[in-house]
């Protein structure tokens, strides 16, 4: 994925919700503190993500800012505490969370501050690293319920191969069976169907209009490949930024094609998605959505994902984004 900080991927990347969950332990979480300036009728919601968001709790903050939270959550994991008030736009706080933990939150308007675990000082140094500096932060913090997200993570930024195989082969030894190390099997499986180098299979999909179009048809071309669902925020943003219509405008005509495919099982949602993002090429849905058999071929675990194919169809690389998409387009398309 991008060459990111940690903490935004953790929160926003859209996994799917099928992998077996833990049962939660006797005792409860804590969460407190305090959120100035506090507008009136605010408060706080903790939200699941698991391909779409649960709403597990809330609590009005008083007029002095300050909140509490009690509650059991259904397995340690990443959550977030999101800020609700009249007239204004949500704010996100990511929070670690287990059935052990005692957190405080410390925010204002320009920052914010957990204490009270050693989830969060993980999160937060990795927050404050360089990518090349996070595998060795990551092995220090080996044992975290985290420790599975973080290798995910870094393992869709580029992280070395070995240091994902010797990640996951501690957790499998560990007998580690959590949402999120059951997860980071699956993706390691699914990595190895798209590795550069690798053919991949053909796949034939519905456009809008129900005209069937084979992603073979857009041999001899250049083909980036995205996987995307309406209900995937990060997907949505992407579609919108700057980076990715630049590189429409640029390669348009010059040999690079685009072959979307929607993994929305609903077609009203999917239609108005391609409505508002008006995305570009050849535009398919799978109706089984992340059951679907195109899917389950190209190992789709994660939204976003996206390949850039050879004329061949053949993969030249996996999960691009931003500049880094681009150059590496320009790299196979001289746009002079």
């Amino acid at each position: 994925m991008r060459t990111l900080q940690l903490l935004p991927f953790l929160l926003l990347s859209c996994q799917p919700a099928s992998q077996a969950p833990h049962t939660a332990s006797a005792t409860g979480y804590k969460i407190q503190g305090s959120i100035r300036p506090a507008a009136p009728q605010s408060q706080v919601v903790l939200e699941q993500q698991v391909g779409r968001t649960i709403r597990l709790d809330s609590a009005a903050i008083d007029a002095n800012g300050y909140f509490t939270l009690r509650g059991q959550v259904p397995a340690p994991g990443l959550y977030r505490l999101v800020l609700r008030a009249p007239g204004a736009d949500a704010r996100i706080f990511p929070v670690p969370l287990d059935n052990h933990a005692h957190l405080t939150l410390t925010a204002d308007a320009a920052s914010a501050h957990w204490q009270g675990s050693p989830e969060v000082d993980l999160l937060h140094t990795l927050a404050q690293a360089e990518l090349a500096e996070k595998p060795r932060i990551v092995r220090r913090y080996a044992t975290s319920y985290l420790a599975p997200n973080a290798v995910w993570d870094l393992s869709a930024a580029g992280a070395p191969d070995d240091f994902v195989d010797s990640m996951t082969t501690r957790f499998q030894v560990a007998g580690d069976s959590s949402r999120a190390a059951l997860g980071l099997y699956q993706w390691q499986r699914a990595y190895r169907l798209t590795a550069p180098g690798t053919q991949v299979p053909d796949i034939a999909l519905p456009t809008v209009d129900g005209n069937t179009v084979r992603l073979s048809s857009l041999r001899g071309q250049y083909v980036l490949l995205d996987f995307w669902a309406s209900w995937c925020g990060p997907c949505r943003q992407e579609h919108h930024s700057p980076e990715l219509r630049k590189i429409h405008r640029l390669f348009r005509g010059r040999g690079l094609a685009y072959y979307g495919v929607s993994l929305d099982e609903n077609a009203a949602k999917w239609r108005r998605a391609l409505a508002a993002d008006s995305l570009p090429g050849v535009q398919v849905r799978a109706a089984e959505g992340e059951q679907s058999a195109a899917a389950q071929a190209f190992g789709v675990t994660t939204l976003p994902f996206n390949l850039l194919l050879d004329q061949e169809g053949r993969v030249l690389a996996r999960n691009l984004h931003g500049h880094t998409l681009g150059s590496r387009i320009a790299s196979y398309i001289p746009l002079d």
